[in-house]
């Protein structure tokens, strides 16, 4: 994937988890190892004990049903324009 950091010469720099190390050379001077945390109590911080919205196997198996479906009415319409071509000439 490359560096975790590329070296650009503008700012801000998307990064692909970077470690401390990392940040370190990339400005060229020490970084503390920890990361600030907004007040659970603020009333503007974030929900942290959000847990994503899982789905199952029934949402692919719908989509494959989807594109299954379509090919068969695709080619029901294929056949019935063939045909209908063929008995007007």
């Amino acid at each position: 994937m490359g560096a975790a950091i590329p070296e650009v010469e503008s700012w801000p720099v998307h990064a692909v988890y970077p470690v401390y190390e990392d940040l370190e050379v990339t400005l060229g001077r020490p970084v503390q190892p920890f990361v600030l945390l907004l007040d659970r109590d603020d009333a503007n911080g974030f929900y942290r004990e959000w847990t994503p919205a899982g789905f199952g196997p029934g949402k692919h198996f719908g989509y494959a049903l989807q594109w299954f479906a379509m090919a068969a009415v695709l080619l029901g319409l294929l056949a019935w324009n063939h045909r209908k071509k063929r008995f007007e000439t």
